[in-house]
């Protein structure tokens, strides 16, 4: 085990350890699991999609600047609960994943949990393997769930992307243009500049009298 807790450490001062694994924990984990744990895991892809939105949602409620006690919304009813509670549900999750899962599906959940995936491959490859509309509706939507319900069928194309009401999109995606070619592309000349502040960034819409925030 002492691979496990020195996986950061240089290669050259491991005991037991190969180039390729430096700073890949799951790597790391691997060499250790693999012939300690189950050859087929028993758990589908949808099961593991649902424990991770567990652990994020229960994680979440634990971190520095939200209420100790939060509302946790589940299927079947409307509990409240304390933040230790909340920590036994994340490890419970964890485990039982853990404890379902062959070393090599370990490996690749704990490279998705520590979104070090090592694929050699962006997020835009990915999209545009997925579907030649995805980086676009990526960019406007901002959630892979719409992405992969939407655009199921690589052989159908999205004719129209927009951005919609209450629904975050990715900032800072304008087009690059020239200021002296603003005039002649907005056809007006008067205009309005807004002193750019450091600081959170958030988006705010609106209709109506309805409002709603999104932060990064």
């Amino acid at each position: 085990m002492l691979c496990v807790t020195r996986w950061n450490t240089p290669f050259s001062r491991r005991p037991t350890s190969r180039k390729s694994d430096e700073g890949d924990f799951g790597e790391v984990a691997y060499s250790v699991l693999y012939n300690r744990c189950l050859n087929d895991g028993n758990f589908t892809i949808a099961q593991v999609n649902e424990k991770l939105d567990a652990i994020a949602i229960n994680n979440t409620t634990q971190k520095p600047g939200v209420n100790t006690i939060d509302r946790v919304f589940t299927r079947s009813s409307h509990i409240i609960l304390g933040e230790p509670v909340l920590k036994q549900l994340v490890e419970k999750d964890l485990v039982s994943m853990l404890h379902g899962m062959s070393a090599r599906e370990q490996k690749l959940l704990i490279r998705v949990i520590l979104k070090q995936v090592r694929f050699g491959l962006g997020t835009t490859g990915t999209l545009h393997a997925f579907h030649p509309d995805a980086k676009d509706l990526y960019d406007v939507c901002n959630s892979l769930r719409k992405v992969c319900a939407t655009l199921h069928d690589p052989t159908v194309r999205l004719h129209e992307i927009g951005i919609q009401l209450f629904t975050a999109f990715r900032p800072m995606l304008a087009e690059r243009g020239a200021m002296d070619k603003l005039e002649k592309q907005l056809d007006c000349t008067k205009f309005y500049q807004e002193t750019k502040h450091d600081g959170e960034r958030f988006q705010l819409h609106k209709n109506g009298e309805e409002y709603m925030y999104f932060s990064r």
